[in-house]
């Protein structure tokens, strides 16, 4: 078909059950590493959260009972959404989340007091 997921990366359909194998077993691999993730990460005493840089909008897929202690949200509210959503109601200043964007796209470093409240 012309579904996204049933297409190589030529942009056509797979000719056999092996070309699509590689792609299944990718499949699998990645939702056996995120389920392994998400169950250590429950168990963290301490405050975590991981998001899914291969979904749309990098949504938090795993955090601990210490993230939601410190935030004061459910895992229920938590899960499925962008970081962004703890910024809500923060005045952040528009040089630091500038300067916050380069630090996450180039990896450098960034120093600033951000407000929570």
């Amino acid at each position: 078909g012309d579904e996204a997921g049933s297409m190589t990366p030529a942009g056509r359909a797979p000719e056999s059950v092996q070309e699509l194998q590689p792609h299944i077993d990718g499949a699998l691999g990645r939702l056996n590493i995120q389920c392994a993730v998400v169950r250590s990460v429950q168990a963290c005493n301490f405050s975590i959260s991981v998001a899914d840089p291969w979904l749309p909008d990098v949504p938090l897929i795993a955090v601990s009972d210490g993230f939601c202690e410190l935030t004061g949200y459910d895992r229920e509210r938590i899960l499925g959404q962008s970081c962004r959503f703890l910024n809500d109601g923060c005045d952040l200043r528009q040089a630091d989340r500038a300067a916050l964007r380069v630090a996450a796209t180039t990896g450098r470093h960034f120093c600033a007091i951000l407000p929570n409240v």
